[in-house]
């Protein structure tokens, strides 16, 4: 167990630490979300899924800093369970996003060029 981790932490440690990443193809911006619960990692999972089939909860991120309109809207496509021995925690959760409209996150936050590569990396993959 991680000492540093473990004391921080007032030694009571949450059993689940979980946090927002986006999918490897989305644009990586940095997302609000991730949590800390003192539940069983079945039940986190069992919220998890009731989340996503009622499209509330952990469902959407948004950027950080930006207005939560279109351009900085993700929704939870799956995530990974990580268990260590080792670890503080029960499980640590990697929730993965991906924005709503692509094409509309890279011109906000990336700008026009990026946004075309999007478009054009698209037209090629559905050529």
């Amino acid at each position: 167990m991680n000492r540093t981790v473990f004391s921080s932490w007032g030694y009571k440690p949450p059993n689940i630490y979980a946090i927002s990443m986006p999918l490897p193809d989305a644009p990586r911006l940095p997302l609000s979300g991730g949590a800390i619960a003192n539940m069983s990692l079945d039940s986190f999972i069992k919220n998890l899924e009731t989340d996503v089939k009622k499209q509330k909860g952990h469902y959407y991120a948004y950027v950080m800093e930006a207005d939560q309109d279109e351009a900085d809207t993700y929704t939870l496509q799956t995530w990974e369970v990580y268990t260590s021995p080792e670890s503080c925690y029960q499980a640590l959760v990697v929730l993965y996003y991906a924005p709503i409209n692509p094409y509309l996150t890279y011109k906000k936050h990336m700008g026009e060029h990026w946004a075309q590569e999007y478009l054009d990396e698209l037209a090629v993959v559905t050529n």
